[in-house]
């Protein structure tokens, strides 16, 4: 049996591989979503990205992005470079909902969630209603989050992966040949 240290170090790339993957596919095949999950109509990447690259002697390099204006040029190249996402804010839609949160890749914990708004309440019989309703929409966050995981890992532990991987390096090296030639 593993530790549990070793595991979560020798394990850690799959998490990051997920956020790489969620980034090329809310940017290139956008339409896989609702045939993960039904109930999503859109996710795309917030405004916030954060970024690592380890080097041999134990540096690590850090970049993060954030802000609305941000633009994602420098993490194209980071990529580029052999940097791997760790976190980054996601944005999905199911329906007439949002959600927003940040998702960390060494252990797919996420932090700064915002669930759609829920009633107000106004008198305190409504209270029961409201907990039960945010309690659904913490649920549904959840729920979307493993489907995507799961559709990640089969598509990772599949046939289809070396061709997705390709994909994937393809539009890494378009997206910075582009930003050059601009």
């Amino acid at each position: 049996m593993l530790d549990i240290a070793v595991a979560y170090n020798r394990y850690s790339f799959v998490g990051q591989e997920f956020l790489t993957w969620l980034w090329f596919i809310s940017e290139n095949q956008d339409d896989i979503f609702q045939k993960i999950h039904e109930e999503i109509s859109d996710l795309r990447l917030g405004n916030r990205m954060v970024l690592q690259n380890r080097y041999g002697d134990d540096r690590i390099e850090t970049l993060t992005i954030k802000g609305d204006t941000a633009g994602l040029e420098e993490a194209m190249v980071a990529l580029q470079k052999g940097a791997v996402v760790t976190e980054m804010q996601i944005i999905f839609t199911s329906g007439e909902h949002e959600w927003s949160l940040a998702l960390k890749g060494e252990h797919l914990g996420f932090s700064g969630l915002k669930t759609p708004q829920t009633a107000s309440i106004k008198e305190i019989e409504e209270t029961e209603g409201a907990v039960i309703e945010k309690f659904f929409l913490i649920n549904k966050t959840y729920e979307i989050i493993d489907k995507l995981f799961i559709y990640f890992i089969k598509t990772r532990t599949g046939e289809t992966w070396n061709n997705t991987l390709q994909l994937m390096k393809e539009w890494v090296k378009k997206s910075t040949t582009d930003k050059k030639n601009a």
